[in-house]
């Protein structure tokens, strides 16, 4: 036995009771959503996480009983007692302690409920129409705030849309551009060959020879 300090009260194990058993076993869950805000363009939908550990108490004797239960305090985390919770009777640096009144063959399931506080974060940015139905069903958000996510949804739709349009635009603009320069790379490697280029003489030629005859049918005769 430790150390009291001046008033302190302490129970004391000095024996096995054969006549009350203890089952334990443990539930968790989710709670709704409580609290819904927005912070800088993201949505925060706040609720807590909740761990119940429901101990069974049974008292075989025909004698009335008085069980002290002592559960575990987490001091490492934010798990808390539930607000719906039973309260404690006393309470130490490690443990809750609840007294427990068992009447004879009575049988009692106390439950010991804790719960975290989390959030989940949803960006405006990306906030998609799934979510927004996600939120009307599980009734996050009143009428208004529905409303005017359903713009932000409408609005972003439309943008993307306008969006889509411009990359298609911009593909074919870049797809033009490659078959003009195929084209001009064509032209230039069939007109460096030798026989381009004789072909082109040839043709110039033809096409001086014809102008020339042209300006001799046209050139008036010499008067006599």
């Amino acid at each position: 036995m430790e150390r009291l300090k001046p008033a302190e009260e302490r129970l004391i194990s000095f024996a096995l009771d054969l006549g009350t058993l203890i089952n334990v076993h443990d539930v968790e869950g989710r709670e709704p959503t409580f609290l819904l805000r927005t912070v800088n363009g993201v949505i925060e939908a706040h609720y807590y996480d909740t761990r119940k550990k429901i101990y069974t108490l049974v008292n075989q004797t025909e004698n009335i009983r008085t069980v002290y239960l002592e559960h575990p305090i987490d001091e490492d985390s934010d798990w808390k007692l539930a607000e719906n919770s039973t309260k404690p009777e006393t309470q130490t640096a490690s443990h809750y302690r609840f007294r427990v009144v068992l009447r004879p063959h009575e049988t009692i399931q106390f439950p010991v409920t804790e719960r975290s506080e989390h959030w989940d974060s949803y960006q405006l940015a990306s906030f998609t129409r799934p979510q927004l139905e996600f939120f009307i069903a599980r009734r996050y958000v009143d009428e208004a705030t529905r409303a005017a996510l359903q713009t932000i949804i409408d609005l972003k739709d439309k943008l993307a849309a306008v969006e889509a349009n411009l990359q298609q635009l911009n593909k074919e603009a870049a797809e033009i551009t490659q078959d003009q320069q195929r084209l001009r790379e064509n032209i230039t490697a069939l007109t460096s060959t030798a026989e381009a280029k004789q072909l082109i003489a040839r043709y110039v030629a033809k096409r001086m020879s014809k102008r020339l005859e042209w300006s001799k049918l046209k050139k008036p005769g010499r008067q006599s």
